[in-house]
């Protein structure tokens, strides 16, 4: 459990951004809810994911390049996106989309959100 907390905290810090970018040219838009979690080989599930709290966290693009990451509580974070790139607060976090998953990973530390309907 420390793990997670461990990597719940370095995950919300690496994206506590707030603004900078262009807008978005890519199809990416949309609301993706936080589905797994990673820190080297260890993986948070969605189930323990819910049983912490987290599985109401999101990330939503959208179509004017600006977006909203949510990691609980007060902790939302608006930022502006573009061509795989997240950008808020002088920060800058790269993400890959495969079919209705978006990763933002940092290091061997990711996040995975799955886009709703």
């Amino acid at each position: 459990m420390k793990k997670v907390m461990a990597l719940i905290l370095a995950m919300a810090m690496l994206l506590s951004l707030a603004a900078c970018g262009g807008k978005a040219e890519t199809n990416d838009a949309g609301k993706y809810m936080l589905t797994s979690m990673k820190d080297g080989d260890d993986v948070i599930d969605l189930e323990t994911l819910q049983l912490i709290g987290a599985d109401g966290w999101y990330l939503e693009l959208k179509e004017d390049g600006t977006g909203t990451l949510f990691l609980g509580d007060d902790d939302i974070t608006e930022l502006k996106w573009q061509d795989g790139v997240l950008k808020a607060d002088g920060d800058r976090l790269e993400y890959t989309r495969e079919g209705d998953t978006i990763t933002l990973a940092v290091e061997e530390s990711s996040l995975t959100f799955t886009l709703t309907d």
